[in-house]
């Protein structure tokens, strides 16, 4: 399932409700940030190692840097309903703290950069 809500409490509340659902430390959190951006092979392998791995997991991603960037990153055909139920990609602006402070995430998956770090 992909989201992408223009209201930033919308996507929280949302996001939590999912969250509540899955047991405790379960769930794979996925963000690449601002400060690093994935190649479209990257994208793909880190989809399909995703969907191998049968985790829970929260993607946040980012498929084009603004509106100069001529590269618009794709999922691999089919992933999203493959994957449905048990991941979720979200395209938009999120909470990190707030989803780094839920119960149900148990690792971080992300490019390591200073930000992410603190």
């Amino acid at each position: 399932m992909s989201i992408n809500y223009s209201n930033k409490d919308d996507t929280w509340w949302w996001l939590k409700e999912w969250l509540d659902k899955k047991p405790h430390s379960s769930v794979l959190y996925v963000a690449f940030g601002s400060e690093a951006k994935p190649s479209q092979e990257e994208v793909t392998n880190i989809a399909l190692g995703l969907e191998e791995s049968k985790l829970p997991f929260f993607w946040v991603l980012r498929v084009q840097r603004g509106p100069t960037d001529n590269e618009v990153l794709q999922l691999p055909e089919g992933f999203e309903e493959r994957t449905k139920g048990h991941g979720v990609v979200c395209t938009d602006w999120v909470p990190q703290m707030k989803i780094m402070g839920h119960v149900a995430i148990g690792g971080f998956l992300t490019h390591a950069g200073w930000t992410s770090v603190v």
